[in-house]
């Protein structure tokens, strides 16, 4: 009798065990929450290891040739001097939350809105685009942070770091292009997104200093929607 007890207790420890051991992924939902406290303490640490290989591969090419640029260019900005445009405006937002959850087989999206209490006209959502990749630690496909889709069909973060390094664009950009829509290719262990073309018939780069952070935040906030209304 003790023995049957004794397998029986084996047996349900056995069933039990990959459950408790079984390793978690992070769903987008969580990613958007991540993101936004990496941007609300102005550091995107945290985020980098969230992000899809292409993603990565295009921030590093971006990274590179603003380096090239600068060494070409000394004492002028570079076109990227404000750092990577993971928003569509540079200014300093106080609050940032995750809205609309969707997900649709290996695609989701993450809404981020970025919130002014003392300018609450200026509030802008931005939205996080995930795609599934291969990861061979979990054993399986895991959401990663493909692109950054634009507030108010203002472009994404691939086709800025792209349309930054046209000769048209003196200044820091801000590309005005087609809303991000992804179709899917394989290149060896992970799916990377084919980007669409950049419409330039609708760029429109920023006024000469216009992508520089503001460290009243609400000041720029106000300025930024009273050019927009001016539009």
């Amino acid at each position: 009798m003790h023995r049957i007890l004794a397998l029986a207790g084996l047996a349900l420890a056995l069933t039990t065990l990959p459950a408790a051991a079984q390793m978690t992924t992070i769903d987008p939902g969580t990613m958007g929450r991540i993101f936004c406290v990496a941007r609300l303490g102005n550091d995107m640490g945290p985020v980098t290891g969230l992000l899809s290989p292409s993603l990565t591969q295009a921030i590093a090419d971006a990274e590179k040739k603003d380096a090239e640029w600068e060494k070409k260019n000394p004492g002028d900005k570079p076109p990227l001097g404000d750092g990577i445009p993971w928003q569509a405006f540079q200014d300093y937002a106080p609050q940032c939350t995750i809205g609309t959850v969707d997900s649709v087989l290996d695609e989701a999206s993450v809404e981020l809105n970025y919130a002014f209490p003392d300018a609450p006209e200026a509030n802008f959502t931005d939205k996080l685009r995930f795609v599934q990749v291969m990861d061979h630690t979990v054993g399986g496909p895991v959401w990663r942070i493909d692109n950054v889709e634009y507030a108010n069909d203002g472009g994404d973060l691939r086709s800025t770091l792209i349309s930054a390094f046209a000769e048209w664009a003196p200044t820091y950009p801000r590309a005005f292009a087609r809303p991000y829509s992804r179709r899917l290719e394989t290149a060896g262990n992970h799916q990377m997104p084919i980007q669409p073309a950049i419409d330039h018939s609708r760029r429109l780069p920023l006024d000469a200093g216009g992508a520089k952070a503001h460290s009243g935040g609400a000041s720029g906030a106000c300025a930024r929607t009273f050019n927009k209304d001016r539009k």
